[in-house]
């Protein structure tokens, strides 16, 4: 089974995208040599309904491995747009990511 992380950047990952909150998905299994994977990132409400205008899929399968970087989004939402919001209540909030492996079938003839 793949392990994945979810790597976070609250003020952005570089400077061109400072002021925006970044989240990438990750594969973590160094066995795992390639894994086709889609994936859905959503800001969730208080009581644990997604956003609907904070719901990020570009409905692109990406392939996973090893050495490659992470897949998502470097303007997931606005630091201010986030801070201003009801989503973040006592200095914190949820993010649900969904992440859907395909895998390829395989058939067999038997006599």
């Amino acid at each position: 089974m793949a392990n994945y992380s979810i790597r976070y950047y609250p003020d952005g990952e570089t400077e061109e995208s400072a002021g925006w909150i970044e989240f990438y998905l990750q594969l973590n299994h160094i066995n795992a040599r390639r894994v086709d994977a889609s994936y859905m990132f959503s800001l969730l409400e208080n009581v644990g309904e997604p956003v609907p205008s904070y719901c990020l899929s570009d409905g692109i399968i990406h392939t996973f491995n090893n050495s490659s970087y992470a897949w998502g989004y470097k303007s997931f939402i606005e630091r201010k747009a986030l801070e201003e919001s009801d989503y973040l209540k006592d200095d914190y909030f949820r993010v649900w990511c969904h992440v859907t492996v395909y895998k390829e079938i395989r058939t067999e003839v038997t006599s």
